[in-house]
């Protein structure tokens, strides 16, 4: 490794005075996460600690996407689908970790992908370090994610992460080897964000399940939950953006099938009788996501 030039340096050393100046906020989350907010604030501390590296210019950019946060949605799904069991905080926040990880990765290899100078307002890894650097700094977090997955101590969990990881990547080749072939179908589509999208959430709340120690038939129907929670919320996403979906089939037909995912989604949760009150909201929040 080669120390970097003096141009390549500035983006680092404005990261660092950055956040420098930013003080630890607790971690951001809607109201309906309030019961696992204490957890997960222990699953930001730990994502914190994991991306501390020794080499100091990938520190600073891990430490950039790490701060660049969402609401924390799929580590949220760990720890409540995990609620109707033993819940065992110490496997389960690192699985969530590990979650979160994997979701950022997939976000950074998109921005390589669509050329996307910033995410939430804040630049990307590719307008502040190029574009070869992002797509090594992304495979380093998709082992960083699975490292950490690890920590769960459970090998079915290591198979369901595994074959999570292998459908985003599917999903991420679908839309590189696609760019000629427009328009999409609506199968094409589908197909397209149930492995880059639904695949997280269905990844979430399974595992969480799994974890937990939870039967088998409710592993599977938080399997399926997540899964149409995850399709319904990158539908109201294209919703928002005037994207994917809506360029297909329309803004009323794409709310449709956004509404026709959610019901399914609730429809999974019937098995946990009223226990199952977050998760239903939190699918409801979905679509009053839609401005």
């Amino acid at each position: 490794w080669s120390a970097p030039s003096c141009a390549a340096s500035r983006p680092i050393r404005r990261l660092k005075e950055i956040h420098k100046r930013r003080s630890r906020e607790d971690v951001q989350t809607i109201s309906l996460f309030e019961s696992v907010r204490a957890d997960l604030q222990k699953v930001e501390e730990l994502l914190h600690e994991i991306v501390q590296v020794e080499l100091a210019p990938l520190a600073v950019l891990l430490g950039h996407i790490v701060r660049n946060r969402g609401k924390r949605l799929r580590p949220a799904l760990v720890l409540l689908a995990a609620k109707f069991g033993n819940y065992p905080l110490d496997r389960l926040a690192p699985l969530a970790a590990a979650v979160e990880l994997l979701h950022t990765a997939s976000l950074v290899h998109d921005d390589v992908i669509d050329n996307a100078g910033t995410r939430r307002g804040n630049p990307t890894l590719n307008a502040l370090a190029g574009s070869r650097a992002p797509i090594l700094i992304g495979d380093y977090i998709f082992a960083k994610s699975a490292l950490t997955a690890v920590r769960g101590q459970n090998l079915r969990v290591m198979d369901v992460f595994a074959r999570t990881l292998m459908r985003i990547c599917e999903g991420e080749l679908r839309e590189v080897l696609s760019t000629r072939q427009w328009p999409q179908t609506t199968e094409e589509y589908h197909e397209k964000i149930a492995c880059k999208t639904a695949s997280l959430f269905s990844l979430s709340a399974e595992c969480g399940a799994i974890l937990s120690g939870a039967g088998e038939e409710f592993i599977v129907a938080l399997r399926e939950y997540g899964h149409n929670i995850g399709m319904a919320f990158q539908i109201v996403d294209d919703i928002t953006d005037g994207g994917g979906y809506v360029k297909i089939s329309g803004p009323a037909e794409s709310r449709r099938q956004s509404e026709r995912l959610v019901e399914k989604a609730k429809g999974c949760l019937r098995i946990f009788g009223h226990k199952a009150g977050i998760l239903g909201e939190i699918a409801d929040h979905v679509l009053e996501r839609i401005k």
